[in-house]
């Protein structure tokens, strides 16, 4: 693990950086840029233990102007001022999935983050793909929302291969859904090498870019919505799009198989 690299790079930091971060951390406490580092690392993951080793971290970070700078001092930059390198000229797509049904899906959840977030920036847009037995419920609730025109693409039902297609164009599928039995939308955008944000529901730890606790998916919009801009802004997140599709060929599908057959018959 290369510190320097880190520090001009954090969008390479994961969970395995995270863990290598933890053990140095652990050998030596008193070391300043490793403690930083690990509880940037923690922030640009989202991690549930980031304000607790935010505390930790003001008793011996000696400059408290470094922690400042590293989580708040983005909120307090004049717009002018705002550095959006990232900012692409066309929009980014997100793609939502699913069934219509309000109880498991949280698609009114997820419709209130698009209103956060739109109020932030407008250079995207959510196209919502299906339909179910809350879909004119929910279509009532957005217009409700007075959405800016164009920002929401309803798609209704779409044929399989149409699908596909759109998922191959997304820059990242976004769920928000209470419960799913395996969520099989989560494996076609992991073949098709979708990002993909999701609450931790059916398959989603195994192939999720971000998973979104269930708590800030349906009390913290806010919260929520920087979920979406750290996976489809931050420098480095989007770059690996189709990374996973190699998993998916012919190829690596047979081999898989071959190898839990020759495990199947040395049994």
């Amino acid at each position: 693990m290369d510190l320097i690299e880190l520090t001009k790079h954090p969008e390479r930091m994961d969970r395995d950086t995270l863990y290598e971060l933890r053990s140095q951390v652990a050998l030596y406490p008193y070391h300043q840029t490793l403690r930083l580092l690990m509880l940037q690392n923690l922030y640009l993951l989202h991690d549930p233990g980031f304000d607790e080793e935010l505390r930790r971290a003001a008793i011996y970070i000696t400059d408290r102007r470094v922690l400042f700078n590293m989580v708040e001092a983005a909120h307090y930059q004049h717009p002018s001022h705002q550095n959006t390198p990232n900012t692409p000229n066309t929009p980014k797509t997100l793609l939502h999935i699913s069934c219509f049904d309000e109880r498991a899906k949280n698609i009114r959840g997820l419709l209130l983050v698009i209103k956060m977030l739109a109020v932030q920036r407008q250079d995207f847009q959510l196209v919502l793909i299906g339909t179910g037995v809350d879909y004119a419920e929910v279509r009532a609730f957005a217009d409700s929302l007075h959405l800016p025109e164009g920002l929401l693409v309803w798609t209704g039902e779409l044929t399989p291969r149409e699908v596909a297609e759109w998922l191959h164009k997304a820059d990242a599928l976004v769920l928000s859904s209470r419960y799913e039995t395996y969520g099989v939308v989560l494996a076609e955008a992991a073949a098709a090498g979708a990002p993909i944000l999701s609450t931790p529901v059916g398959i989603a730890e195994e192939t999720a870019d971000l998973i979104v606790p269930h708590e800030i998916a349906q009390n913290k919009p806010g919260r929520f919505a920087e979920f979406i801009e750290s996976l489809l802004w931050s420098t480095g997140r989007v770059a690996g799009k189709k990374q996973n599709t190699a998993r998916f060929t012919a190829a690596a599908v047979g081999n898989k198989l071959k190898a839990i057959y020759e495990q199947v018959q040395t049994r």
